[in-house]
């Protein structure tokens, strides 16, 4: 089934510019054409059409760095990890939507709890719930006691790193994220080291050997 949207302009951001009384015609999920409204006869006759009159149509947005499990309204890291997984989940559910509706088609998620984002991303393109395209690191690794540490992904010592990168590949990670050091947690400083070079690197050849990328979180060094 096409559709026809119509709207005041379109941000091209490849061209740096602004096309007036753009006509966008859409074939199932993919963008088929961009027409000017002069040309729009040359477009299917049957598709439904969505006047959008003064809007502009632009790009969708990256969100390059999310935690879809935090609740953004202040509540301390502390408090918040108190809650169940479940809980979790319905957070990061009704986050994944606002960014949607706000514009935001990708995301880049680099830390949650378990296995909650990747059930978030299944329900996201199963169609059960509405959100952005989702790139997970799943858990963050953190020393024993270091920043985050509630997220349960606490390892140490290079083979322990490479095990734990591991198994986050076989769950279903994009990518992996790394605390490289201290943070907010209670117990950490952001100026203290966590990782040692060896644990860091065992992370680093680990993910690179399967042609993913690490990500770290580090401050203050």
């Amino acid at each position: 089934m096409h559709k026809i949207i119509k709207a005041k302009g379109l941000v091209d951001v490849a061209g740096k510019r602004v096309v007036s009384d753009p006509v966008v015609l859409i074939d199932g999920e993919k963008i088929a054409a961009v027409r000017t409204r002069e040309e729009a006869s040359l477009l299917p006759r049957e598709a439904e059409v969505i006047d959008l009159f003064d809007k502009y149509l632009l790009p969708g947005m990256i969100n390059c760095h999310a935690h879809l499990v935090l609740p953004g309204d202040g509540t301390t890291l502390e408090t918040w990890v108190q809650n169940s997984n479940e809980m979790f989940l319905l957070t990061a559910a009704r986050n994944a939507r606002t960014a949607l509706m706000s514009g935001i088609t990708t995301m880049r998620d680099c830390g949650g709890r378990d296995g909650v984002t990747y059930a978030l991303r299944e329900a996201v393109e199963k169609g059960i719930v509405a959100g952005p395209r989702l790139i997970l690191s799943g858990r963050m690794l953190t020393i024993t006691g270091g920043h985050c540490h509630p997220f349960h992904g606490e390892v140490d010592g290079p083979d322990g790193v490479v095990r734990a990168v591991r198994q986050l590949l076989k769950e279903g990670a994009d990518f992996i994220k790394i605390i490289a050091t201290g943070g907010g947690t209670t117990g950490t400083h952001p100026e203290w080291a966590a990782f040692s070079p060896a644990e860091l690197a065992a992370a680093v050849e680990t993910a690179h050997r399967v042609g993913k990328k690490v990500s770290a979180h580090c401050r203050g060094i």
